[in-house]
Order: C-alpha cells, then structure tokens, then sequence
C-alpha cells in the first residue's frame, strides 16, 4: 500500500463527490424545468401574439371586402337603376299612357260601362233567385235604386244593346220596384215603334216581341202600357205583335172590350197560347177580371191539344193514383215538343176541374148550339197511348136531364154520373160532331148514347173522371 493511500479518506472523498453530483443534477432539472416554464410563457405569449394579429388582419381583411362589394353593389345598382329605367321604366311609362289614353277614349269607356253594367244586372238577379228561394210573394218587389234605373233605362234605349242585354235589363225593371212612369214611358215607346225607320224596327223585331210576351206574364202594369197595346192592336201592320199585345191588355185591363180580338188571331204560338192560360190562372184572384178568365181559356182550347205523359208506368195497384204530366200542344203543329203546364190551372181536388174551367163548360153547355162544349169536352178529354184517360164527367140533379138519340139520362139511372166524349173524327176525316154519353145503370149496366141536348143544364155538376186502360162507351 502506497503511504499516501488512505481507504477511510478514499471513501470519504467518493462521497463527497457523489453529493456534489446529485446537487448539481438537481440543479441542472430546476434550470432546466424554469427553462421550460420560460419557453412555454413565450411560446404561448407568440401564439396570442399571432392570433390577434392574423384576427385583426382578417377583420381588417374582411371589412376591406365589404366596402369593396358595397362599393361594388352601389355601383352595379345604380347600372341597373339606370338600365330599368332606359329600357323597362320607358316601356311602362309608354305602356300607361297608352292604356289611360285608351281607357279614356271611347272604346275604353264603353267597356268600363259594359263591365258596370253587366254587374248591376248580375246582383238584382242575385236577389231575385234569393227572394225565389225564400218563396217571397210576388208582390215583394226590391227597391231598383235611382242611379241603377238610369243605367238599366241607358241600356234599353241603346242602339247597340245586345238582344240579351236588353232581356236582363227590361226584366230586373219590371220585377223591380221602380218609378213605374219613367219606364213605361220607355217601355212603350219601344213597342209603338213610333218614329222609327224600318232598318230599326227590323233590328229590334226579337226585342219587341220579348218585351211585349215578358210584359203579358209579368206583374209590371202602367195605363201607358195599355194605351201602346192598343195602338199595335189596331195598326193593320206588324200583325205578329197583335197577339201579346192582347195578351198584355187582358192581363193589365181585363174588362177591355178589344178582347173579343182574341178570336181574330189566326195560328198564335206556342208562347202566345201559354201566356194566355197563365194569365187566366192568374185573373182568378182578381174579382174585377170579368169573364177575361173564361175567354183566354176559350182562346187556349181552340188553338192546342192536351195530353198526358206518365212520369212513371205505375204498377197494377197504384193506377188508381197514376203520377202524370199533363202537357200542352199547339194544334197546328201536332209534332212541335209539347209544353208541360201547371196542373192546378185545370185541376182542383181530387176529382174537380179549376174554378175557371167549370165556368166554362157551365157556360158552354147552356148554349143552344153544343159545338163549342163538344169542341171543349173533347179539348179536356187527355189520354196516353190508351193508358190514362182524364175526362169530363157530368153528376145529374133531380130535374137535370141528358137527352139522348134514343131517350134520356136522369139521375136515378145513372147515379154514378156520366162521362162524356167527342167523337175524334168522322169516317171522311172531318171532324165529329157527335158526343157519347157513357154510365153505368143499376140495372141495365154499362150503357151508352149519342148526346143531343141537356134539360135544366145549369143545375149540372162537373167532376173530372180518371180512368185507366181503354175507355168503355
């Protein structure tokens, strides 16, 4: 062993060195860990740095854009303020005059007043149907305010209303509640046809023939009216206004002595036939009718036919109540589309004929000469293919009589009654003039005649005889 080798001082020394080494480990982490800290601060601190710097340059980038597009978009407004207005404002401007100059030129205005017009008519016939639905006596007439009846009067008057324009306006007038001598000053003026030429009178033939057949079936009445009928009843010209010209008059003035014309009219229309029934329908009311009633009634059977059309073929156990149409035919024109009528107008009750109907035939059958009840007894007598029957049928009083060609009916050996009918037509095809009495005696039963005379005829009864299948004489 070396003198200078101690193993305690050698130990001693390694240890010493060994504590030195560990503290400057630990001091080196400390620094190294401070170190560290101090980057991380700094690398934080940078990054807050540059993210408020990239933040502000976007913000400062972003509003840089903006005013560029705002600056953008002002401009490109103002291109296209300035585009719409060389190319569309100018089209419109133009567009506008053009319409203003138009609308208030002539034809502009007439279609304004046009359209007008055509909603005036449009909302009195909406009440119209409203007052039709709620089932408003006739009577209940609207109020057709001031300047409406101007308008409506305005397109009657004119030239270049249309045929059905003037149909509208002339109706809601009349059904209307209106300043009744105003109208009917138009009204008549219009059907005199005074001072016009015949180009006008030809233009408005269809006019006046519709307003003089609206006139005789409605409920507008006025003395000047009357006065116009007249004078197209007396004219020997336009003799195809005769006929609702007297309609109109019986209808206003039943007791009017031009009645007796009713005869004079030759082939009247169907619309002329149909309008005098519902006017002797609706003279039935009026106690101051007269026999205007019995005279239109008259007028219709002589001009038409007629007949039954069944709604159904009833079964055997309902012909009892058969349900039918009874329907009218002009007799001039056999295969013209027949015209169904109210049945009331003939019929009341179950087996009685209208009052106005039973005057006629107590008229008729007290006439020495029995053609014209024979004419009207065939006239009520209505049958289907042999089917339906519908017939007059006489009930005897104790000291009426029917005389026959080979004896009499009294009651006592028809208390049935009996039913009556006109022969069709004789063998030479001419027209019968006979009548066959049909009944039932108690004894003798089923019986038949040939009628030549009636005793006591106003005490007869009238009924209506319904019998199904071929009629037994």
């Amino acid at each position: 062993m070396r003198p200078n080798e101690d193993p305690k001082g050698e130990q001693f020394s390694q240890s010493i060195d060994a504590e030195i080494e560990r503290k400057i480990s630990e001091r080196f982490r400390e620094l190294q860990e401070q170190l560290d800290r101090r980057v991380q601060e700094t690398i934080r601190d940078d990054r807050a740095f540059v993210k408020d710097t990239i933040g502000v340059a976007f913000k400062v980038a972003g509003f840089a854009v903006a005013v560029v597009v705002v600056v953008l978009g002002a401009l490109g407004l103002k291109t296209y303020l300035d585009f719409d207005k060389m190319t569309i404002g100018t089209a419109h401007d133009a567009a506008q005059r053009k319409i203003d100059d138009y609308f208030n030129g002539p034809d502009g205005k007439r279609i304004t007043e046009s359209a007008v017009d055509h909603a005036v008519v449009d909302s009195y016939y909406a009440r119209f149907a409203r007052q039709d639905a709620d089932n408003w006596p006739p009577s209940m007439r609207p109020k057709i305010e001031d300047p409406d009846v101007d308008r409506l009067l305005r397109i009657i008057s004119s030239n270049d209303t249309k045929d059905t324009d003037f149909c509208s306006a002339a109706y809601v007038l009349m059904r209307g509640l209106v300043p009744t001598s105003n109208v009917a000053k138009i009204f008549s003026d219009f059907i005199t046809a005074k001072d016009k030429d015949e180009l006008w009178r030809a233009r408005n033939k269809a006019k006046r023939l519709w307003l003089l057949n609206k006139l005789a079936t409605s409920n507008f009445s006025d003395q000047q009216i009357t006065g116009a009928c007249l004078e197209v009843i007396s004219s020997d010209h336009e003799k195809e206004y005769k006929p609702a010209a007297l309609l109109t008059v019986a209808r206003i003035d039943p007791t009017n002595s031009v009645l007796t014309e009713l005869e004079k009219i030759p082939k009247p229309s169907v619309e002329t036939i149909m309008a005098a029934l519902k006017i002797s329908e609706a003279l039935k009311q009026n106690p101051e009718a007269g026999d205007a009633p019995l005279k239109l009634v008259k007028f219709v059977a002589h001009h038409s036919r007629l007949l039954i059309q069944p709604r159904y073929r009833p079964r055997p156990e309902d012909r009892a109540r058969p349900d039918y149409n009874v329907v009218l035919v002009d007799i001039e024109l056999e295969r013209a589309r027949p015209v169904p009528i109210e049945s009331t107008i003939l019929f009341e009750g179950e087996d009685r004929w209208s009052k106005t109907i039973d005057d006629v035939l107590k008229d008729y059958v007290q006439q020495d000469d029995l053609g014209e009840f024979r004419d009207f007894v065939h006239w009520l007598t209505m049958e289907e293919s042999g089917h339906y029957r519908i017939g007059v049928k006489l009930l005897l009083s104790e000291n009426s009589r029917i005389t026959l060609q080979n004896g009499k009916v009294e009651k006592a050996s028809a208390p049935d009654g009996v039913t009556l009918l006109r022969e069709d037509k004789t063998k030479d095809g001419k027209p019968s003039e006979q009548m066959t009495a049909s009944w039932t005696d108690p004894e003798k039963g089923k019986t038949s005649g040939i009628v030549t005379g009636f005793e006591n005829p106003k005490d007869l009864t009238f009924k209506r005889n319904m019998a199904y299948g071929e009629v037994v004489y």
